[in-house]
């Protein structure tokens, strides 16, 4: 009699995990049906309809979209976003920056920031390539191109490695592109740049440039350049009068200040 009891307690014993593993085997199964209703509901339902595009004004809305690679129809929980802003930037020159971002249920929305040519510079080959202030290669120079280098700054000492549309200049060392990337856009922010008729970047120890037919500008080595150069702007907006010509020197080996020599 013994024996069948302790036979009885251990069969229910062993029954009991039994109803347990069933149990979690269902639990399991219901997270899972629920886990595929939902990818289910998201690819049936969150589908691109409408990709709007704003801030575009030299490229057609339809020419950008095109640009980005995105469909409608697509999962729109599933774009490419980083793909689709390179797409963008990449083959469209005159966009620098580019935007995406989804809006539930069933749209995209690009935004865009356009640019414009603000330099030129010769390629290895002898061509002349335009650039914005991004230091963006925007377009080659040709005989169907209708633009007033005299309007853009040149850059001189350099030249423009291997160039391509859509691409970053790049130039033959690191540290004249690392200079340029600094000057241009700092130019551009202080409203500088329209003045600038040329940037010398042969020599980074001693870089100079031009400001209409006003100043000769030194800017000495290539440390401190982005205060360097909105220490230009508050010399020539605000401290000095129209009349005023000569070399500003910004080397700020005398003193730590800049000086203006007068041409005689």
């Amino acid at each position: 009699m013994a024996a069948k009891k302790q036979t009885r307690k251990q069969t229910k014993r062993s029954a009991k995990p039994k109803r347990y593993r069933s149990s979690m085997i269902a639990k399991l199964i219901t997270v899972i049906a629920a886990a595929l209703a939902v990818v289910a509901g998201v690819i049936i339902f969150f589908k691109v309809h409408h990709i709007t595009v704003v801030g575009n004004e030299r490229y057609p809305a339809q020419t950008i979209v095109e640009a980005s690679g995105l469909e409608i129809g697509e999962n729109l929980m599933a774009i490419n976003r980083d793909a689709a802003m390179v797409n963008i930037t990449t083959r469209l020159p005159y966009v620098d920056e580019a935007r995406i971002s989804r809006r539930m249920p069933d749209t995209v929305l690009i935004e865009v920031v356009e640019c414009d040519s603000v330099a030129w510079i010769h390629s290895e080959e002898g061509q002349v390539w335009l650039l914005s202030a991004s230091c963006k290669l925007t377009e080659p120079v040709t005989s169907e191109t209708q633009v007033d280098l005299d309007g853009l700054t040149e850059l001189q000492g350099v030249l423009a490695k291997s160039p391509e549309a859509g691409l970053q200049l790049k130039l033959e060392t690191e540290e004249q592109q690392n200079a340029l990337q600094i000057i241009l856009p700092a130019l551009s922010e202080t409203g500088l740049l329209t003045g600038i008729r040329s940037i010398d970047l042969s020599r980074t120890f001693d870089l100079t440039m031009v400001y209409t037919d006003r100043f000769d500008i030194r800017l000495g080595g290539t440390d401190q350049l982005d205060y360097k150069i909105r220490y230009l702007d508050e010399i020539i907006n605000h401290q000095l009068d129209a009349s005023k010509t000569g070399t500003i020197d910004l080397t700020m080996e005398e003193s730590g200040t800049a000086r203006l020599i007068p041409w005689s």
